[in-house]
């Protein structure tokens, strides 16, 4: 039986009606096309409750919220199947390729810069260099599909493995490999050195002459620092990036955080802890009115009218 995020109708209907593709009018006229792609993490657990409030309710983008200042345009995508993208976005937009030419001629002759975490960073490092991105910023991204899903037996990779030998994946199944062809080192790696999750990408990063590393203490996937520092760190210039690569092989969190903004981490740090701290324990019971309200509301439009 095929996973939830693979076979359930409004996954189905979701990707077949689309767009999973979303514009957002920056601050600079004059900057660059900041293009997000989401992660697997779009929703979770894999349930239809979950896949309702992130996808059809709230409408969720990876980095909707804390995207880059100074840019002409946000761009967000998101892969609802949850799976590297080899799908695509949409039935219009059915895998990476066809996606990456839909985004080369809405934005030609445009400076381009792309971002993503996890499988987001997948997509972000092959749609930056092929489409000669500026910089990308590529957060604990898989460098090598084939490989880590053979070793996991295919388990949470089945559409990986259903088009594994389809010409216009298998030639960009390898971001590492992909990553090779650009003429400068545009591609910036973040990761947490002890991550299980991460260990093989981190040796291939290193590896290469072509992708930047900064790496970070801790044990995590994903976004390795606060969130609200994103948008600081994605308007960094090229010259910043190495200079923070050079400053430190492995950085700490709270270090990096007032490396790049000073004494201003401070009260960000304290501001978004206290948020977690709300979130956490103030906001969740009216969290839980909510969803069960929502869940009453669905129950209620599925349930078939009484006749007489």
């Amino acid at each position: 039986m095929d996973p939830f995020y693979v076979s359930h109708p409004l996954v189905k209907n979701a990707w077949k009606n689309g767009p999973n593709f979303k514009e957002v009018a920056g601050e600079n006229p004059n900057g660059e096309v900041y293009i997000y792609f989401s992660s697997n993490g779009l929703y979770y657990p894999n349930t239809e409750e979950n896949f309702h409030k992130s996808i059809i309710e709230k409408d969720r983008y990876d980095f909707f919220n804390f995207r880059s200042k100074g840019a002409a345009t946000h761009v967000f995508l998101r892969d609802v199947h949850k799976q590297w993208y080899v799908t695509g976005i949409s039935r219009s937009l059915p895998d990476l390729p066809s996606v990456i030419e839909f985004l080369r001629d809405r934005y030609k002759g445009k400076t381009i810069i792309t971002v993503g975490s996890s499988a987001g960073a997948y997509a972000a490092i092959i749609a930056g260099v092929q489409l000669q991105a500026k910089r990308v910023f590529a957060f604990a991204p898989q460098l090598d599909l084939i490989s880590l899903a053979e070793k996991s037996d295919w388990k949470d990779y089945e559409l990986v493995q259903q088009f594994k030998n389809v010409y216009t994946f298998c030639s960009i199944a390898s971001a590492a490999e992909v990553a090779t062809s650009v003429k400068s080192n545009c591609i910036y790696y973040f990761a947490q050195i002890d991550s299980k999750e991460d260990q093989e990408d981190i040796q291939l990063a290193l590896k290469s002459k072509t992708i930047t590393p900064l790496l970070f203490q801790g044990n995590a996937h994903g976004v390795p620092i606060i969130a609200p520092l994103l948008p600081k760190l994605l308007a960094s210039s090229a010259e910043d990036l190495s200079s923070l690569a050079q400053r430190s092989s492995q950085w700490g969190q709270h270090r990096f955080g007032f490396h790049l903004i000073g004494i201003r981490y401070v009260p960000l740090l304290l501001k978004y802890k206290l948020y977690q701290l709300l979130k956490k324990y103030a906001l969740k019971p009216i969290v839980q009115v909510k969803k069960e309200i929502a869940s009453r509301k669905r129950q209620a439009a599925t349930k078939p009218e009484s006749r007489c």
